[in-house]
C-alpha cells in the first residue's frame, strides 16, 4: 500500500532528475561536464605518475578529487536513466492507489 508521503517523495524525485536532466542537455551543462571529465583525467593522470613518491595525504586528496568528480557527473549523466525509474514507481504507486478505491 503506497502512502501518500511515498507518492510524494517519489514526485519530487522526478522533479528532481527533470532538472538535472534539463542541466546535462543545456550548453552550460555541457560546459560543466567537460570540465568534470577534465578534472577526473587529470586527477587519475597525477595519481598515476605520483603514487610512488606521493605522500598519504596526496593521495587521499587526489583519491577523493576523482570521487567527487564522478559522483557529480554521475548525478547528471544518470539523471535521464533515474528520472524514467521515478516515473514507472510513480505509475506503480497511482496504479496502486486506484485499485484501493
Amino acid at each position: 500500500m503506497a502512502t501518500k508521503t511515498q507518492k510524494k517523495s517519489v514526485q519530487k524525485d522526478v522533479g528532481t532528475y527533470s532538472a538535472l536532466e534539463a542541466v546535462e542537455k543545456s550548453e552550460g551543462g555541457q560546459i560543466i561536464l567537460a570540465g568534470l571529465r577534465k578534472d577526473i583525467v587529470s586527477a587519475i593522470d597525477t595519481l598515476s605518475s605520483k603514487y610512488k613518491d606521493a605522500s598519504y595525504e596526496i593521495l587521499v586528496a587526489l583519491s577523493a578529487k576523482i570521487s567527487v568528480s564522478l559522483a557529480l557527473y554521475r548525478l547528471i549523466t544518470r539523471a535521464n536513466k533515474n528520472k524514467k525509474m521515478a516515473v514507472e514507481e510513480l505509475t506503480i504507486l497511482l496504479n496502486e492507489h486506484e485499485d484501493e478505491e
